[in-house]
């Protein structure tokens, strides 16, 4: 059976990636896309094991109970989530969505009215000890309601005031209180030219609590966002101009299908297409826990296999194909179409190291550095266990692993492809190349902190010198141990000698 997965949405930026995702969730799950137009409404279809991951199943109200209504039939789904923002309208505005809104329970809503001034300080000392056991008790309830808790999954941004400081105090006070139960953090790393001019101390301080209180964080990038959009747009353009006008409905309808979701906005949305991406990246994450599968992976396998030291959990993400490949009807009706083969094969190595595929740009091109661990998770029917071996192995020998781990790579097949799509390749990368970001967040942090700018900001909310001093140095630390890594990939010539037990003693072991 399914465990479940309870979500937390942090900010302005955490629950308009939540806002895409639920809109997703529920299509994937119900059969068919009428019956997701409202939660509400009651269906003879049945409430499953995979449904339940991410669904709590109340039966319906008065008004909507029929006759022969059983528990096993979808009555009124209650998404397992809890909403936070120190202002009100974001939320307010997701749960007056007709899609999604009724999913969301207002005792799972944590909110406030003057936000946190794109103030870490005043969302972690201010908000954080104000709200925290009011948050605790939501997550309580929610725990409460699943039968076997697997994770948490908390999304946030980390230039703003509420997702960088109140979620920090969210993964901190989650350790505290559940600390047999994963935290996953999905963070938004602010753009080099984020208009907000307190970012720089939002992000390092954020950075430093997501080291010692996430289990693993999936990074990404708003630029890389959007220039996932722009390399979608310019591919339905170019493939528009060479087959000429489609008048079809049919043909229309392929041209939209991308990793960002079915178009539920206008075209020229691009927060909302930048979302879908993000949220396609989590469900594609999910979907061995929640969907059958030939390799199915618990999610508690990925910090167990990708993360070999506890500190070094940031994990770059990368999803292929962006579009329908030209050959999708060959891998549905003839998984042997050569050119079928061809195009997934190139998936795979897109997802893996294509630049733009990657949804958290890189400075130094991860390909030219060292990783050192990998996982390769599939879903669809069309990727059979021969192409992804032959993948894997491919992959091992164009890239850099480190000598401890030449073959670490960790692989999981879902049968159930993404909407729209025929299939799906995600690959989740523990490379060194990520401590170039976490240089680059340290300079910018630097630039402001020589000058001591803005800083009283922070000390009128209870924060000191030695907070900001302590934060960095942590977060510095990690960029040492990332490049102590970096291109170890063969054995020391010298290995020192290790010593084995004999008897009572310790002998050199030659």
């Amino acid at each position: 059976m399914p465990r479940e997965m309870v979500t937390i949405q942090v900010g302005q930026c955490g629950n308009q990636i939540g806002c895409r995702f639920w809109e997703l969730a529920l299509r994937e799950h119900l059969s068919s896309p009428e019956k997701s137009r409202m939660a509400t409404s009651t269906s003879s279809q049945e409430y499953d094991d995979a449904m339940s991951s991410f669904f709590a199943n109340d039966p319906p109200d008065e008004d909507h109970l029929y006759e022969g209504w059983k528990k096993t039939m979808i009555g009124q789904l209650r998404a397992r989530a809890i909403l936070v923002d120190m202002e009100e309208s974001v939320v307010d505005r997701l749960q007056r969505m007709p899609q999604i809104g009724n999913l969301f329970n207002n005792q799972m809503r944590l909110t406030d009215v003057s936000g946190s001034g794109n103030n870490w300080a005043h969302g972690f000392m201010e908000y954080g000890s104000k709200y925290q056991e009011q948050f605790l008790d939501r997550v309580r309830l929610s725990v409460e309601e699943c039968s076997s808790i697997q994770s948490f999954f908390m999304m946030h941004s980390l230039g703003g005031g509420t997702g960088s400081g109140f979620g920090s105090k969210i993964l901190e006070s989650l350790e505290d209180s559940f600390p047999k139960i994963t935290r996953f953090a999905c963070s938004v790393f602010p753009n080099d030219d984020d208009d907000v001019i307190t970012s720089p101390y939002n992000a390092l301080l954020s950075a430093n609590k997501l080291i010692e209180h996430a289990d693993c964080v999936f990074p990404v990038d708003n630029q890389a966002l959007i220039d996932i959009c722009n390399h979608i747009d310019s591919h339905k353009k170019k493939s528009q101009r060479s087959t000429g006008f489609r008048s079809s409905s049919r043909m229309r309808r392929q041209d939209q299908q991308s990793v960002t979701g079915p178009d539920q906005q206008s075209s020229g949305d691009t927060y909302h297409k930048m979302n879908g991406i993000a949220a396609n990246m989590l469900l594609d994450l999910t979907a061995s826990v929640r969907f059958e599968g030939t390799l199915n992976m618990d999610l508690s396998e990925l910090p167990m296999n990708v993360v070999p030291y506890q500190r070094m959990h940031f994990l770059s993400c990368g999803l292929a194909p962006l579009f329908p490949p030209q050959q999708t009807l060959d891998i549905s009706r003839n998984p042997g179409s050569q050119r079928a083969l061809a195009d997934m094969d190139k998936s795979f190595g897109s997802a893996h190291s294509s630049p733009v595929n990657q949804l958290m740009r890189s400075p130094v091109p991860a390909k030219s550095s060292t990783y050192l661990a990998s996982a390769i998770l599939t879903r669809g029917e069309g990727i059979r266990v021969a192409d992804l071996e032959r993948n894997v192995k491919k992959l091992q020998s164009q890239v850099n692993m480190v000598y401890w781990n030449t073959e670490g790579f960790k692989v999981s097949m879902c049968s159930r492809p993404p909407v729209n799509m025929p299939y799906s390749i995600l690959s989740v990368s523990n490379n060194c190349c990520f401590r170039h970001t976490l240089s680059a967040m340290h300079t910018k942090f630097n630039r402001l902190y020589k000058a001591k700018a803005y800083v009283q900001h922070y000390e009128d909310y209870g924060m000191s010198r030695t907070d900001f001093d302590e934060a960095c140095n942590n977060v510095l630390g990690v960029v040492s141990e990332y490049a102590t890594l970096e291109g170890k990939t063969h054995p020391p010539a010298n290995p020192k000698r290790r010593l084995k037990p004999v008897g009572l003693n310790f002998v050199p072991e030659y």
